[in-house]
Formats: structure tokens, sequence, C-alpha cells
């Protein structure tokens, strides 16, 4: 309110508030994926394989059928007189014989064998590429949200009287939340260690909060005759930022996460924030999220009590990771490497201030009591994750002749 010259006299209650909630939501997902394979044709062959194999000849409906060796049977859902439904079956007689398929049961093994594997291709080894196959999958996220908000409310150049209370609020909760996930993967080489797989993953992201909430009343003459007075200012601004960069191959990883939240502090470039987390220093400006409840230069007087109160409780909650992973297996030859670099920075700067001033002699008469109060609990969560694995196995082959041996013998495991 500003009425200079004016006067202003109300009978009744005086409520000047205000409130900002502005935010940013922001989800960034970026996915780079390489895949190169060169079998020699097992794929092929599987699936050829796997096309005949699951070509029955009848079903468990098809009636009185002449069925010789080696044909296949798909016993049918409904099926009751023995076997697994759903189930393929091999008929193992050595000559034809006409079967009533309606009410054969199929669970007897000298004449029927079930085909337990999942498919017929699984006996097939996979030997990985044969030839050398380069893969290489790059990916990098950029993200910057600058968010920016102030709120006042005020008294200003007036003369006010009022028969009830006087409250003048200002609540300020600027918030980010920022979701950012990039995954690289890249899956290449051969089984003899040669050819390249390469995945690079990079991820920047800034995220910038200044905020401010100022209730006041200044060069003004405030009285109730039967009301309190109430100034009080609130800021709750908040950065929520989750940051997860996974990066996997078979041979070279290399995973960069470069992070920078910041509440009360000016913009910069990414060098500047880069020397400022190495080296714990502030090149950057200060801007505080501020949080003031303040009377200046007026005359007070109030039949109640009088309260000047802020409260200042913006928090930065933080989380960050970044995996580099290297997995290489051939026969002979491969090789493996891992790396994961993350460099992340957190600042808080906050102002809370409540206070009664005059430049020059004033007069303040309050009937009840006076409450001058300012809370700063301005808080950082940061929870910061960083892994670099790298595997390497030559095993000559023996991988293949375990997973063949495994496929072609069936096993129960209790």
């Amino acid at each position: 309110i500003e009425t200079k010259p004016n006067d202003l006299t109300i009978s009744g209650q005086i409520t000047i508030s205000a409130k900002d909630d502005a935010s940013i939501d922001a989800k960034t997902n970026m996915k780079s994926i390489s895949s190169t394979t060169n079998d020699g044709g097992a794929s092929m062959l599987g699936g050829l394989v796997d096309a005949i194999m699951t070509d029955y000849k009848y079903s468990s409906k098809s009636g009185t059928q002449t069925v010789e060796k080696d044909h296949y049977i798909r016993v049918a859902s409904d099926h009751d007189a023995g076997g697994v439904t759903g189930g393929i079956y091999r008929y193992k007689g050595t000559e034809s014989a006409s079967i009533d398929l309606d009410a054969e049961d199929f669970s007897v093994r000298d004449t029927w064998e079930r085909i337990t594997r999942s498919s017929a291709s699984d006996t097939i080894p996979n030997i990985g590429n044969v030839t050398s196959s380069d893969s290489q999958a790059f990916g990098g996220i950029v993200v910057r949200n600058d968010l920016r908000s102030s709120v006042q409310s005020y008294i200003q150049y007036a003369t006010i009287n009022s028969a009830g209370d006087i409250n003048i609020s200002a609540e300020e909760s600027a918030t980010i939340n920022a979701n950012d996930e990039s995954t690289v993967t890249s899956s290449g080489g051969s089984a003899y260690g040669t050819g390249k797989s390469d995945a690079v993953n990079g991820i920047i992201a800034t995220n910038l909060v200044l905020s401010k909430a100022n209730a006041f009343i200044t060069d003004s003459d405030v009285t109730t005759t039967a009301g309190d007075l109430t100034v009080d200012a609130k800021n709750t601004s908040a950065i929520n930022a989750t940051i997860n960069s996974s990066t996997s191959s078979g041979d070279k990883a290399i995973g960069v996460t470069l992070a920078f939240n910041t509440i009360g502090w000016e913009a910069q470039n990414v060098l500047f924030r880069a020397i400022d987390a190495l080296l714990g220093t502030s090149i950057g400006n200060e801007q505080p999220a501020e949080t003031k409840a303040y009377i200046e230069d007026t005359t007070l007087n109030i039949a109640g009590d009088v309260s000047v109160t802020a409260d200042n409780s913006a928090f930065l909650n933080a989380t960050i990771s970044n995996a580099a992973d290297s997995q290489a297996s051939a026969l002979y030859g491969a090789g493996g490497t891992a790396a994961s670099a993350m460099l992340a920075s957190n600042m808080v700067s906050t102002d809370a201030k409540a206070y009664i001033d005059f430049t020059e002699t004033g007069t303040i008469t309050v009937t009840g009591t006076i409450d001058i109060s300012a809370q700063d609990k301005a808080g950082i969560y940061s929870n910061t994750k960083i892994v670099s694995s790298s595997i390497t196995t030559n095993d000559g082959g023996a991988s293949l002749a375990n997973e063949t041996i495994g496929d072609l013998m069936d096993a129960n495991f209790l």
C-alpha cells in the first residue's frame, strides 16, 4: 500500500499478502546405443533350426493319424490323457503307427520324448563376433535451469488507522525439480580380442535459483485501536536435482559428470564453476536468497501485539550417480578400460533479517508484546556415487564348452 499523501482509515482488519511459487520441472533423458554383430551366420542357422524343430506335424486334437519316427506332436491346452499341455513331443517309434492322438498318453517315455529346451538353437554355442566388429557410442547432455523470482508485500508512505488486525506477509517458494539421465552403451569387438568397442558419456548440468521474500512497513504512521500488527516473510526456495549417468562397453567405457547447483549465487560460466569446485573458492558473486521482515521510520501505536518475523528455509537436495562399466571377454586377447570422473558443487547462500529501525528518533507505543525474530534454516543434502568397474575374461573357450554342455544335458535344480 502506498497512500501518500492521503490517510487510510479501516474499520476492520487489513491483510496485505503476496505469494510466489514459480517453478521449473525439467526431465532430460538421453540414450545412445551402438551394437555390432558378425556371428558368421550362427544366428541365422539357429533361427532355421528353431523353425524346423517347432514345426509340429499334428496336435493332440488331430484325431487318429499315421505317425512316423521323429514326427512332432503339440499337446493341446485341454488335453487330459497324459503329457504336459502346451508341450511338443517327438515320436520315438521305429515304425509308423496309427495313433488316436486325442486319447494318447504322451508321458510314456518309451514312445514319446518331450522337447524341453526353450529353443533348439540353444544348442548352438554363442561364440560372439567372428570378425573385428567395431562399435562406438557417444552421448552428452548439457542442461541449464535458471529460476529467478522475488515477492514483496509492504506499506509505504501511509497513515493508517485500523480497528482490527493488520497483517503483512510475503512468501517465496521458487523451486527447481530436475532429473537428468544419460545412458551410453556399446557392444562390439570379437571373440579373438580384435576390433573396438568404445562408449563415452558426458553430462553438464547447472541449476540456479535466485529469490527474495520481503515484507515491510516504511515511512508510515500505523495505528490499531483494537488489533495486532504482524509483518512476516518466508522463503522456502529449493532445488531437487537428480543426475544418473550410466556408461557400459565391452572394451573402453568413459563417463564424466559436471554438476553445479546453487541457491543465492549469480550465474557464471562452466569453467569458473569448475575452478570453484576444484579449489573451494568463490569466483562468482554472492546474491543471497533473501528473507526480510522489517519496520523502518514508522511511528507505531498498537493496541495489541507486534510481531516481526523472517523465516528462511531454502534447501538444496542433490543426488548424483556416475557409473562406467567395462566387461571385455574373448577366447583370447581381450582388454578393457573403465574411467569415471565427477565434479560436483552445491552452494547455498541465504540471508534472514527481522528488525524495527529508525534513521532518526522515532516513537513506538505497544500495549501488548513485541516479538522480533529471524530464523535461517538453509540446508544442503547431497548424495554422490561414482563407480568405475573393468572386468576382462580370456577363457580359451571354457565358457563355450560349459554353455554347450548345459544346453545338451537337462538338469533339475532343487
